[in-house]
């Protein structure tokens, strides 16, 4: 699906007769390539495409947990939007992400919004589920790319589709 712009899939996922009528999608990304909590050139790179990507999805709130790698993913999206990155806590107990309180979070703060959350490996299945996605999500240490849409439905799951960019 690498030939298809997300953008496409974003819009064909929140024209769903299914979508829930609050919020429109949350758009989950794990940060891109880095050394350290640094962006190496191709992350620089990915984080650009990612921007690009999703240029045309109408993009109203960019989230990222606190360290340079989701920023600087989350950035050039940001800056192109015009919008703000907020900043959301991972911390929650013993290594453990609850993701619940941020999900209706999100739910609350951005109805009728498409939003994009930037996070990382440990972090993006728990809030997958938090979101109503089915099923376990893993991801490859050495992942960069998957881009998460999820659509949030009136009754039963969410719809999720994963995509790379």
């Amino acid at each position: 699906m690498r030939g298809l712009p997300a953008v496409v899939l974003i819009a064909a996922a929140l024209t769903s007769p299914f979508a829930a009528l609050a919020q429109k999608a949350v758009i989950v990304v794990r940060h891109a390539e880095n050394a350290g909590d640094k962006l190496t050139e191709t992350g620089r790179a990915q984080a650009e495409r990612l921007a690009a990507a999703l240029g045309g999805a109408d993009i109203g709130a960019v989230y990222s947990t606190d360290s340079k790698r989701t920023i600087g993913t989350a950035t050039p999206l940001a800056e192109a939007r015009g919008l703000r990155i907020q900043l959301y806590d991972t911390a929650a107990g013993p290594g453990r992400f609850d993701a619940r309180p941020f999900a209706a979070q999100l739910s609350k703060d951005h109805p009728g919004d498409v939003v994009l959350v930037v996070g990382h490996v440990t972090t993006i299945p728990d809030l997958l589920k938090a979101l109503g996605c089915p099923g376990d999500v893993t991801i490859a240490p050495t992942d960069y790319t998957n881009l998460f849409i999820v659509v949030p439905e009136a009754r039963g799951p969410a719809t999720l589709v994963r995509v790379k960019y």
